[in-house]
């Protein structure tokens, strides 16, 4: 008789748990917690393989404060897989307001100000589907602050460059946000042309998704800087499609009397990562790029391999030391007799993750 209780006790547990997996809600409160529009994107999945006629009710509350507000939306459907609410229920949604200071404001402003929130998610059944009451819910809490502007730092606003790659730096978007990456567009200004008009229809020179760092080294595929031309550039921080803040628009002049020598002598760095996937580079003289998550001071690990002529010596290649974090290696091989004009090469780099990383090189001498 007990061990028939044990087993009853377990297949009710097992049927709760199931019962619970049907439903998930996946929801950003970094990105989507700081609006009142923000909450109807969350993202509700279906595991069942049925739909269902539901409304979605949010309550979010603040660790001082207290409740803020209720949305219930209208009934919608909910078919199997993942979606959001209905627009047109979330058009037709009730709002309740709390009776407190930071209600008042959320319901003027539409955002939430600083604070320790909670958010709940509470998936209902309406009957019609024959499962009323309370389906799934779940909460999310996150300490809501406010997100600094996004500032460009190098070069200045207006400012004359002298070198056809310049490296641009703008300040990280605080708090910092896992999955936070910026773009960068640069475009050529026109004679009598607004920056502003630049940047929304000129062809861009550098338009750079998905970069991790707050800066960017000029992409060595991309058209370099002209003599006696004006650029305009900005920066926009986004994650997962949703864009979190933008930069105001500078300026930079490309003007220097020695800028086409510079543009022919200026190392080009690139991501090791980006030159891995290409067939091949062309090095001038020095094999550079960039490597980036360098744990402590420690010289590079690689190897040169001739492919012209793969029993050539290539004994006695420079020591590169590396610092912590990011670095510009910078491989100078000109003066090398195993470097011959002409001839392919093979680099094979061992990263700071123990992976190694080969790219194919074309040498030519300066």
């Amino acid at each position: 008789m007990r061990l028939y209780k044990y087993f009853l006790i377990l297949c009710l547990v097992c049927a709760a748990s199931h019962v619970q997996a049907q439903f998930s809600f996946t929801f950003m409160p970094e990105i989507h917690g700081r609006s009142m529009d923000g909450l109807m994107m969350v993202k509700i999945g279906n595991h069942t393989q049925e739909k269902k006629f539901v409304q979605l009710v949010v309550t979010v509350r603040e660790a001082k404060a207290g409740q803020i507000l209720t949305v219930r939306t209208a009934p919608f459907e909910l078919y199997p897989g993942v979606t959001s609410p209905l627009q047109s229920s979330v058009f037709n949604s009730n709002v309740s307001f709390a009776q407190n200071k930071l209600a008042s404001i959320v319901r003027q402003s539409n955002y939430f100000p600083e604070g320790d929130y909670e958010y709940c998610f509470a998936l209902e059944g309406t009957g019609t589907s024959g499962e009323p009451g309370t389906l799934q819910e779940y909460c999310f809490d996150y300490q809501l602050q406010p997100l600094s502007p996004l500032m460009l730092l190098e070069p200045y606003e207006d400012e004359t460059v002298c070198t056809p790659r310049p490296a641009l730096f703008w300040q990280p978007m605080m708090p910092s946000i896992p999955g936070l990456q910026y773009r960068l567009v640069l475009v050529e200004v026109k004679p009598g042309q607004q920056k502003a008009e630049a940047i929304h229809y000129n062809m861009a020179l550098v338009n750079q998704p998905n970069i991790p760092s707050p800066f960017l080294f000029y992409p060595a595929i991309a058209r370099p800087l002209e003599n006696g031309k004006t650029y305009a550039w900005q920066v926009t921080a986004y994650k997962n499609d949703v864009i979190l803040g933008t930069s105001e628009i500078w300026t930079l002049n490309a003007q220097c009397d020695d800028l086409a020598a510079d543009q022919k002598n200026e190392p080009v760095y690139n991501n090791i990562q980006v030159l891995a996937q290409r067939g091949y580079f062309v090095a001038h003289g020095n094999v550079t790029f960039i490597m980036d998550g360098v744990p402590r001071s420690e010289n590079l690990v690689y190897s040169i391999t001739c492919l012209n002529k793969p029993n050539l010596n290539m004994k006695r290649l420079p020591a590169v030391p590396l610092n912590p974090g990011l670095n510009l290696v910078n491989i100078d091989v000109k003066d090398r007799r195993s470097f011959v004009d002409g001839y392919f090469y093979l680099l094979k780099v061992e990263l700071p993750t123990k992976e190694t990383k080969e790219i194919r090189f074309l040498y030519k001498s300066k």
